[in-house]
C-alpha cells in the first residue's frame, strides 16, 4: 500500500523541481512546463511546506536548488515521473496489452505484411490493436527450415519456436 495521500507531493510541484532541475532556471522550468515564473515559484513553495524543508536558494531573481532538493530530485520524482509517463503512453498505445514480435525479413514485412496488418487489427475479434515490433534477422537461412513444416515461425532470444 502507498504512502498516505498527504505524505505524497502534488505532480505539479514535483514537475516543477524536476524541471528546474534538469534546465537550470526557473525560467527555463516554466517555459517548458508552459506556466509562468511565478507559477513554478508557487508550485516549489508548496512542495517545500509539504517536506518540510528548504529546497530552494532564493538569491536577487534566481532560483536555485539546494543539495539536498539536487538529490531527491535525483533519487525519487524524476524516476516517478518518468515511470508514470512511460506508464501512461503504454496504455494509451497499446490499451488491451501484449504484443506481438516478429523477426522478419524486411521485404517481407514491407511489401506482404505491411499491407495486412491493418486489415487483421479491424478483423480481429476482441479488438486487437496491439503494438508490433519487427525484427530483421541476418539472413533467412534460420527460417527456411521451418517455412517447410509450419505456417509460423519466431526467435525468443536464440531458440526458435514454431507454430501451426
Amino acid at each position: 500500500m502507498i504512502a498516505s495521500r498527504r505524505y505524497l507531493p502534488s505532480i505539479p510541484s514535483l514537475l516543477a523541481l524536476e524541471a528546474v532541475d534538469r534546465l537550470g532556471s526557473a525560467s527555463a522550468a516554466a517555459e517548458d512546463l508552459n506556466l509562468t515564473q511565478g507559477a513554478i515559484s508557487r508550485q516549489l513553495q508548496v512542495l517545500e511546506g509539504q517536506l518540510g524543508v528548504q529546497l530552494i536558494i532564493r538569491d536577487r531573481h534566481r532560483l536555485r536548488l539546494t543539495q539536498a532538493a539536487q538529490d531527491y530530485t535525483a533519487r525519487g520524482p524524476r524516476r516517478a515521473l518518468l515511470s508514470l509517463a512511460s506508464a501512461s503512453l503504454k496504455l494509451r498505445a497499446n490499451p488491451l496489452g501484449g504484443s506481438l514480435n516478429l523477426a522478419i525479413l524486411p521485404a517481407f514485412g514491407m511489401h506482404w505484411l505491411a499491407p495486412r496488418l491493418a486489415r487483421f487489427a479491424q478483423s480481429a475479434s476482441r479488438g486487437y490493436r496491439q503494438p508490433v515490433n519487427t525484427s530483421a534477422p541476418r539472413s533467412i537461412s534460420p527460417i527456411r527450415p521451418l517455412m517447410r513444416r509450419f505456417t509460423m515461425g519466431g526467435r525468443i532470444g536464440r531458440a526458435w519456436i514454431t507454430c501451426c
